[in-house]
């Protein structure tokens, strides 16, 4: 038996026209001989499609490729359009079917000792306290990239103030970006409070519980999707991100690279099967507690893992080795300059950021980025970048520090100059977006981490 994969890329224009084929194809697959056949977008590209099914034989699945791969049967007519209107194959791939072995013996092993640990050791964490729909999907949004013992204190201080779906769908977006202050990866705070607008004004502030609606909303992917569902819903949807890949790579021995979308799917199939279906809240919360105490990233504690009878890895001594991730972000290194420039009275010179891109809407320091080795090229790219922004002449005084900050893609290596603004016009004449503060006003706003380094310095009296 093979499982199947084909992934494809379609013109946006096409998209809608696309999915509604969809049965078309689904009944042509299965008179071709495919079974259990199933489809995904990406959340993260909604113009990725993988389609999934099961065939008997290799001979089977060539011909299903090469159909699927000319496009020119006639129920795939419609979608002959799309070719030339950008629907481009990427690629295809097959391996054999992960679940040769998982009988069901192996399964109800597999979750008996799974939720029996779990029942026994699970942490007293906040958003367990209910099964709040609202409560959950907050804290996995803010789990996202970052440590519990971090998000505990983030998760109570923003429930406190929007305690409610509709607190956080209305309220004032700098408010919102000031609770999630050092959280980072702001999207996904400002993408929350879109969606759970969406909630309030389509599905009558109810979170949706269907797969479809759910996944329909801003910021909300297939994990996110899927730990709402099975958690606050108790519907056994699986919840896959790289904390569960590994866990599964080791116990299932699967060897496939984790960094690749195609990986994703074959996880989630595995979950499916995996799930407990009487309690699939606590299966996919202990599948995380698992990887968060015991299967860690490094030095994993397999004398005291309740899944070490079951674990292909710890079998084979390969449990080191896996989860394999082959593709890395290459970090890119930007050398910026930033000034903490005062006007007469003593105010601090601030800037927020675009409503779009990175860090959106974040209050910051004037900064650029400069080219050069000498000091000479900081100074005159800080003091153009304000002159071009403001009109306002700056006097750059002194170096005040140096700060890094690195994000997934980007290393920031900033520069700290302190001086002050001098300009015979108006200097509260300022553009859209540019403001003077009193340095015990700067908490008023929200900043980013890096910047939240600079007013440390400014309060520890190092600068101004």
């Amino acid at each position: 038996m093979l499982t199947v994969f084909m992934e494809y890329k379609v013109s946006p224009d096409f998209i809608q026209l696309y999915e509604s084929q969809m049965d078309s194809v689904i009944n042509e697959l299965k008179a071709s001989g495919a079974s259990d056949i199933q489809w995904y977008r990406a959340a993260d590209q909604p113009s990725l499609y993988v389609e999934c099914f099961q065939v008997n034989d290799q001979a089977t699945y060539d011909t299903i490729k090469k159909n699927r791969t000319s496009l020119q049967h006639p129920v795939f007519s419609i979608l002959d359009e799309c070719v030339t209107g950008g629907l481009e194959k990427i690629h295809c791939w097959a391996f054999e079917k992960l679940n040769t072995s998982l009988n069901d013996s192996y399964v109800k092993q597999f979750q008996d000792h799974l939720l029996t640990w779990y029942n026994e050791n699970k942490r007293t964490l906040p958003w367990r306290e209910n099964q709040d729909p609202y409560r959950v999907w907050v804290s996995e949004i803010m789990l996202q990239q970052t440590r519990v013992d971090t998000v505990i204190p983030y998760f109570e201080r923003f429930t406190q103030l929007f305690p409610t779906l509709q607190d956080l769908a209305y309220a004032d977006e700098e408010k919102v970006l000031k609770a999630w202050e050092g959280l980072g990866y702001y999207s996904r705070v400002r993408n929350l409070q879109t969606a759970v607008k969406e909630v309030c004004e389509s599905y009558g502030g109810k979170v949706p519980n269907t797969p479809k609606e759910i996944a329909g909303l801003k910021g909300v992917g297939p994990y996110t999707a899927g730990a709402v569902l099975s958690i606050a819903y108790g519907i056994p949807e699986p919840a896959v991100d790289g904390n569960v890949m590994r866990v599964l790579s080791r116990i299932l021995l699967i060897e496939e690279d984790i960094s690749k979308p195609k990986t994703r799917v074959l996880f989630e199939k595995a979950v499916r099967e995996l799930i407990s279906h009487e309690d699939p809240s606590s299966f996919n919360q202990a599948l995380m507690e698992l990887g968060a105490l015991i299967c860690t990233p490094k030095s994993p504690a397999c004398l005291l893992c309740p899944m070490r009878e079951l674990c292909r890895g710890f079998e084979s001594g390969r449990q080191a080795e896996l989860p394999v991730k082959l593709g890395k972000t290459k970090v890119r290194k930007a050398k910026m300059t930033a000034g903490v420039l005062l006007n007469h009275d003593g105010e601090i010179l601030i800037h927020k950021r675009p409503s779009e891109g990175l860090l959106a809407n974040m209050w910051e320091f004037p900064n650029t980025e400069y080219v050069g080795e000498h000091k000479d090229a900081e100074v005159e790219a800080l003091v153009g970048y304000v002159q071009e922004q403001t009109d306002f002449g700056a006097v750059v005084e002194e170096k005040a520090g140096y700060i890094e900050h690195v994000f997934s893609h980007l290393k920031w290596e900033i520069q700290i100059w302190q001086g002050k603004i001098e300009s015979e016009d108006d200097l509260e004449q300022l553009p859209a977006d540019w403001k003077w503060v009193r340095v015990d006003e700067l908490e008023n706003y929200p900043f980013p981490v890096s910047h939240q380094k600079i007013i440390l310095l400014i309060k520890e009296a190092l600068i101004v």
